[in-house]
């Protein structure tokens, strides 16, 4: 019961320690998102909280995926997601040492697309 009140009394303000904005590649010239990185949660992960638009439309199996890149390449996946029309706000954690990685990327993932080009891209 008390789990039940603090959740529901709890409000969901998520406290930013960190703002990245990301920069929309020649793939998605209309993305735009900001990925706020908070503190780290009990588990000693960090919380993260994406908002993103303007991504291109999927088709039905297709979804987008937030990685870490190290040296231009694929490093760690952060999540999966979908969009809606307008703004989405995802959240998700992460146990990786940010450090270790150079760049936040995102991409699409489809059934048709073995390599996915980046769609939008920021620097860690």
């Amino acid at each position: 019961l008390a789990f039940g009140v603090g959740r529901w009394t709890a409000g969901d303000d998520f406290d930013a320690r960190l703002s990245v904005p990301m920069n929309a590649t020649e793939h998605a010239p209309g993305a735009t998102a900001l990925i706020r990185v908070g503190e780290r949660d009990a588990s000693r992960n960090w919380m993260l909280e994406l908002d993103v638009s303007g991504l291109p439309e999927l088709p039905p199996d297709g979804y987008y995926v937030l990685w870490l890149a190290k040296d231009g390449e694929y490093a760690a996946t952060c999540g999966t997601f979908s969009v809606g029309e307008g703004e989405t706000t995802v959240r998700m954690t992460v146990s990786y040492r940010l450090s270790d990685y150079d760049a936040w990327v995102i991409t699409a993932h489809s059934q048709d697309d073995e390599d996915p080009p980046w769609l939008l891209r920021a620097g860690i």
